[in-house]
């Protein structure tokens, strides 16, 4: 303990060598090479064809963050653009341990396809989607824990709903909600429309939802206003 100690106060152990937080990092740094091309050429028994086969040879760093573990875990958002220029993004997830000359895909990749127009900006996506039902109730429960009010607000419908590509997703929101005498707000989550029916003031909340699936906690409310 003693010599840890001293590592530290004479700056011999740098933060990134400490156990812990997610570090962002650069995108562009070339760290990153190496774990962005094990996770789009990894192929196993359950994963017999490669991610740059699957969407295409070309792919990029475009949000990185590191953690060190037992080993450094390489968190990435990778890029794929096909022949036919249909863009897939995948997060993905690197293991590297260096003292045991092993670097490997950690858990598995989460990929969906966009619209290059959305990793720049916004653009619109379907309202009733599972993704963005669950960011919907996420901001609803994070209003209410915000809340001072005794009933509990109510989401009754997502009127609007676009996505932008980070590292994650930007979910920008146009909720429709309104308060429910029935339930109190005590901080129960997953309750419904059904128990806790809607009969007093409804108002419109424009939200922002930051999604992380690797994170705990997964969401983040980073703007909401209601009127």
């Amino acid at each position: 303990m003693k010599l840890f100690l001293l590592a530290v106060t004479f700056g011999l152990v740098s933060c990134q060598d400490l156990p812990g937080g997610v570090l962002e990092q650069d995108p562009k740094d070339p760290m990153f090479k190496k774990p962005a091309r094990v996770a789009a050429t990894y192929t196993d028994n359950q994963n017999q064809v490669s991610l740059s086969a699957q969407y295409g040879p070309r792919y990029e760093v475009i949000a990185a963050s590191t953690q060190v573990v037992a080993g450094v875990l390489y968190r990435m958002t990778l890029k794929f653009t096909s022949a036919n220029k249909r863009v897939t993004i995948c997060d993905v997830e690197v293991l590297e341990q260096s003292w045991l000359q092993y670097i490997g895909l950690s858990g598995t990749p989460v990929c969906r396809a966009v619209t290059q127009k959305s990793l720049g900006g916004y653009s619109n996506v379907d309202s009733t989607s599972p993704a963005v039902q669950a960011a919907a109730a996420f901001a609803v429960d994070a209003i209410n824990n915000q809340s001072n009010s005794l009933y509990r607000q109510m989401l009754i419908e997502v009127v609007r709903a676009q996505q932008q590509v980070v590292a994650g997703i930007n979910y920008k929101l146009l909720l429709s909600v309104g308060v429910s005498s029935t339930c109190r707000n005590d901080g129960t989550t997953g309750l419904t429309l059904l128990n806790c029916p809607v009969d007093q003031r409804k108002q419109r909340c424009d939200v922002i939802v930051w999604d992380q699936p690797w994170r705990t906690p997964r969401y983040q409310l980073t703007s909401f206003k209601c009127n």
